[in-house]
């Protein structure tokens, strides 16, 4: 683990982190949390995820709290870690592969680039869409993160260099992991598309739409109680 957590505030969604400026640590760093006294984070199963939100001191830090559950909750002594953080140094990466983490059939790698740059990750190397080779790797590389393996619709270019690179990271001792592997370690969730209500927040960019006519009317109507009372007056 890299850190453990200090104080929760559950009505908040908020929590502290015993991590701070003396680590090295930003806003926006993302960590997943495990039990409290879990010391193998490999063999662990993450209960929570959350975002540093503010940088409070040598040894203090605030964070949001992404995703949890009501049955396993966050508590105090609870640690965390992440993949591409750790105190003090940089932790160093490549990429290969073809990366779409919402499956929609278009590249990512922008997306995965700036979450590891954001955690105070650094990219040695890659391999771009296209076959080209940017950046070397070395033995201070910790991890290869390979995106989808190549198909028959791969060009050779592509192929080529990316089977080269996976064999380097092999000869130095490299660890490869997924992309989705990197994504849960670092507690990353996508984020949700939400609808807006309009610009005009008394109601009139909606339209009422009457079920029996199904014509369409400007703004909301007033409703008047049975009797023709117009006082406690409602919308629809």
């Amino acid at each position: 683990p890299d850190g453990g957590i200090t104080w929760v505030n559950q009505r908040g969604g908020t929590v502290y982190l015993n991590l701070g400026s003396d680590d090295g640590l930003s806003r926006g760093t993302m960590f997943t949390v495990y039990d409290a006294g879990t010391v193998n984070i490999a063999n662990a199963e993450p209960k929570a995820s959350v975002e540093v939100t503010t940088v409070r001191g040598p040894g203090m830090a605030e964070a949001r709290i992404v995703e949890d559950t009501l049955s396993n909750p966050i508590l105090s002594q609870d640690v965390v870690y992440s993949p591409v953080w750790n105190p003090g140094q940089k932790t160093h990466f490549a990429l290969v592969g073809f990366m779409d983490i919402d499956k929609d059939g278009k590249s990512d790698r922008r997306i995965i680039r700036g979450l590891i740059e954001q955690n105070g990750g650094v990219i040695d190397a890659e391999v771009l869409e296209g076959g080209d080779r940017q950046g070397k790797m070395s033995v201070n590389t910790r991890y290869l993160v390979q995106g989808e393996r190549a198909t028959d619709k791969t060009d050779s270019k592509t192929i080529d260099a990316s089977t080269r690179m996976i064999q380097e990271a092999s000869d130095l001792g490299i660890e490869t992991i997924s992309v989705e592997r990197l994504l849960s370690d670092m507690g990353w969730r996508g984020s949700e598309r939400t609808v807006g209500a309009g610009t005009d927040p008394s109601g009139g960019s909606f339209k009422a739409v009457p079920k029996d006519t199904g014509e369409t009317r400007d703004g909301f109507q007033r409703r008047t109680r049975p009797g023709g009372s117009t006082r406690r007056e409602s919308a629809y």
